[in-house]
C-alpha cells in the first residue's frame, strides 16, 4: 500500500512464498540466495524504488541477516545520479528494524526490513545441527520433494558429512555404518522433516537394530 519494492528471502516455489508474493500482486523479487550470488535474482532489484526485505519463516536467520546486510550495501553504493533523483528518500539511508510492526513507515528511509523468520523453527534448526554433531552418521528420513525436508537434511550435512537421505529402509546403504576403521560406527541418528511420521522414523531404528545390532539414536 506504501509502494515498497518487496524482496522476500526464500525459495520461489515454497507455498508460504507464493502465498506472500500474490498479496503483493505477484511483483515480489524472491531471493533465495543471501550472498547476492544468482544475477537472474539480483536483476530483478530496482534500486531507485523504497524497498522492504522480509522472510519466509523456515529460512535461516544467519541467512537472512546476510541478506539484509548485503541489499544494506547494495542500495548504499548506487549512483550519484539516482541518489539526486531521490535526494527526499536518500537523506538518511540506514537499516530500521520493523520487529515490531509494519505500519506507520511512510516517512522511514528507503531501506527497511522485518525479521519474519519463525524462532521455534530457527531453534530446531540448532538443535538439529548439535544432534548430528553428536553422532558419528545421520540417517535423515524424508519425501524427496520436501521443501522443508531439503532444508533440514542440508543443516544435518552441514554439520555430520555422513549424513545420508532416505525415503524408506530399503535405500540404507550397508558401507554407510562402516566407520574410517572398517569398524561399525559407534552412533547413528535418525531425523526427519517436519512432516515425517514417527512410526517412519521407529520403522527405520527397528530396522537397523535387527539389522546391525545398532542402537540408534
Amino acid at each position: 500500500e506504501l509502494d515498497y519494492q518487496i524482496i522476500i528471502y526464500g525459495k520461489p516455489a515454497h507455498p508460504e512464498v507464493i502465498g506472500i508474493n500474490g498479496h503483493c500482486q505477484n511483483s515480489a523479487v524472491i531471493i533465495k540466495h543471501p550472498d547476492l550470488s544468482d544475477p537472474s535474482e539480483t536483476c530483478q532489484i530496482d534500486l531507485k524504488r523504497k524497498t522492504a526485505l522480509i522472510s519466509q519463516t523456515t529460512m535461516d536467520v544467519p541467512g537472512f541477516y546476510e541478506l539484509k546486510e548485503n541489499l544494506r550495501k547494495l542500495f548504499a553504493g548506487i549512483s550519484p545520479e539516482i541518489r539526486k533523483e531521490n535526494e527526499h528518500l536518500w537523506m538518511a539511508i540506514r537499516d530500521i528494524d520493523l520487529t515490531a510492526s509494519l505500519t506507520g513507515i511512510r516517512d522511514m528511509p528507503h531501506y527497511v526490513f522485518k525479521d519474519t523468520i519463525c524462532r521455534q523453527v530457527s531453534s530446531r534448526n540448532r538443535m538439529l545441527h548439535d544432534f548430528a554433531l553428536a553422532n558419528s552418521c545421520i540417517i535423515f528420513v524424508a519425501g524427496k520433494k520436501s521443501s522443508n525436508g531439503q532444508v533440514l537434511y542440508g543443516i544435518c550435512k552441514a554439520a555430520n558429512p555422513c549424513t545420508y537421505f532416505i525415503e524408506d529402509i530399503d535405500e540404507i546403504d550397508d558401507a554407510w555404518l562402516i566407520g574410517s576403521d572398517g569398524c561399525t560406527v559407534e552412533s547413528v541418528g535418525i531425523c526427519g522433516a517436519t512432516s515425517t511420521p514417527m512410526w517412519l522414523l521407529e520403522k527405520v531404528a527397528a530396522h537397523l537394530q535387527r539389522r546391525y545390532n545398532h542402537d540408534p539414536a
